[in-house]
């Protein structure tokens, strides 16, 4: 993720504190989902390499050493996509947490709504302004 977010603790009100729990504790599971995609590609990844061996020289394996390594690559593919997908909820779970936490502009000012942001382009056309 591209984006740094910078929670200080602070002597709020309760509801600002849970929000806040909120954002770390969605932080924390994007970085697991993320940690175990990882290894499920990595797995995937190895157990490629038999597979299109077997593509190349179809003698290698045959029978039910065959019929099992093609078995364990699609679970193996299957368990990858789900946790891609449920990578991409966390994250979007995060995005919803971080949009009610309180942002601090450059003065240390918090504002309390949700900011819109701007593209790329406008926000460099202003910075030159």
């Amino acid at each position: 993720m591209a984006d740094v977010v910078c929670l200080r603790a602070s002597s709020c009100s309760d509801a600002e504190s849970a929000r806040q729990r909120s954002v770390l504790a969605g932080h924390l599971e994007c970085e697991q989902r993320a940690a175990r995609r990882g290894f499920l590609t990595t797995l995937l990844a190895l157990l490629s390499a038999p597979v299109w061996a077997m593509a190349l020289w179809p003698r290698l394996l045959e029978g039910p050493d065959r019929r099992f390594l093609l078995y364990l690559f699609g679970f193996l593919l299957v368990l990858s996509i789900g946790a891609v997908i449920e990578e991409w909820r966390a994250i979007g779970r995060l995005r919803k947490a971080l949009a009610w936490v309180p942002r601090s502009d450059g003065d240390g000012l918090a504002s309390r709504a949700p900011e819109k942001r701007l593209p790329r382009s406008a926000s460099s056309s202003d910075a030159s302004e």
